[in-house]
This record gives C-alpha cells, sequence and structure tokens, in this order.
C-alpha cells in the first residue's frame, strides 16, 4: 500500500533532486523509495543485496582500489598531468 509522506527540504535540494529523476526517467518518490530501500535496519549504511548487478560490482572494484592518502588532492595530480602533457612542467 502506497502512503503520501510530506518532506521539508531545502529548495535547491529539491530542484537536484528533480533534475536527478528527470535526467533519470523516474520521479523523486521513487527516487527516494529506491533509496529508502537500499538502506539497512541495523544502521549499515545499504543493502548491497538490494542494489542492481552493475552497482554492486562497481563497489566490489572500489573495495579493492588503493587508498589514497588522507591529502591527495586530484587537482595536484590533474595539474602535474596536464603540465607533462604540454610540456610545461619546469
Amino acid at each position: 500500500m502506497k502512503t503520501n509522506l510530506s518532506l521539508s527540504l531545502d529548495s535547491s535540494l529539491i530542484e537536484k533532486a528533480r533534475r536527478i529523476a528527470k535526467h533519470r526517467g523516474t520521479s523523486v518518490s521513487a527516487l527516494v523509495s529506491d533509496y529508502l530501500a537500499s538502506l539497512r535496519e541495523d544502521g549499515a549504511e545499504l543493502d548491497e543485496d538490494a542494489l542492481p548487478p552493475l552497482t554492486r560490482r562497481v563497489l566490489e572494484i572500489g573495495k579493492k582500489a588503493k587508498q589514497l592518502p588522507d591529502d591527495w588532492d586530484y587537482r595536484d595530480e590533474l595539474t602535474a598531468a596536464l603540465e607533462e602533457s604540454y610540456g610545461l612542467k619546469q
């Protein structure tokens, strides 16, 4: 049985949710429902079994990835790569 629920959210968050829903071809209600369905009741972040297979695979790959240092900044990596690529490295 479906029941209506009213939420009070920041207007920018509502607009973001609408854009995401439109991009995915779904409704904001479906987005919220899917998100809540993915959460575990025991407080863990999400129930991986409830996720689509591709999402589960991406999570598996991410768990095997090397941990980045706390002070790592992608902008430094990007800058170094671009400087090297364009011969700007001094």
